[in-house]
């Protein structure tokens, strides 16, 4: 499952669990769906790309304690994540007096039943985008995992499919001296490979 819709949006605010559940928690400023956005401005040219935002999501489980990963894509650029009140390693340092921006991707399992309440604090000054641009996986530990090995495995044919078309026009291209297509559509192949990887 890529949960990509229903979530809130707490623009210019690092939360944490406990501040959600205080009374007179914040409301938040939007519902949205990730990579409807590019940045914290929602869109609007007149508000800054760039600065901090919680994002929340609540999923119903069924019963029975089970195992679940909660696989997170690149997020630009530093985050904390909480999943039902419980803290788990983020990348970075999101705090903006010690802002450390580090992007990667990375995966968290988790036990839990009922329900999945996910809480991912983000702050962004250094990158083109900002904050969840793609929606994370979630689902049982194996599926989870099968659904990340198939799509290395596709990325990894189409680089391959890339690398061969590439060498292969780049020496025709230098073979036949008088006419150079060949020879640019490999430097094309060659250049999408080095973007694809």
């Amino acid at each position: 499952l890529f949960l990509v819709e229903g979530w809130a949006y707490y623009g210019g605010r690092l939360l944490t669990p406990d501040e959600l559940a205080a009374a007179g928690a914040p409301s938040p400023d939007a519902y949205i769906y990730i990579g409807q956005y590019g940045g914290f401005d929602r869109g609007d040219p007149s508000v800054p790309p760039h600065g901090s935002a919680s994002y929340r999501l609540t999923i119903g489980l069924p019963e029975g304690r089970r195992l679940y990963t909660l696989e997170l894509p690149e997020i630009f650029s530093a985050y904390r994540v909480y999943i039902n009140g419980v803290g788990y390693p983020g990348m970075g340092d999101p705090d903006p007096d010690a802002y450390r921006a580090e992007t990667g991707v990375r995966s968290l399992t988790f036990e839990a039943e009922g329900r999945a309440d996910i809480l991912i604090a983000v702050t962004d000054h250094s990158h083109l985008y900002s904050g969840m641009v793609c929606p994370p996986a979630f689902g049982q530990p194996e599926v989870v995992e099968t659904l990340l090995s198939v799509r290395l495995l596709l990325r990894g044919s189409v680089c391959a499919c890339a690398a061969t078309i590439g060498l292969l026009s780049l020496l025709a291209g230098l073979h036949r001296r008088g006419d150079r297509t060949a020879a640019w559509y490999g430097l094309l192949c060659l250049l999408y490979l080095g973007y694809v990887g």
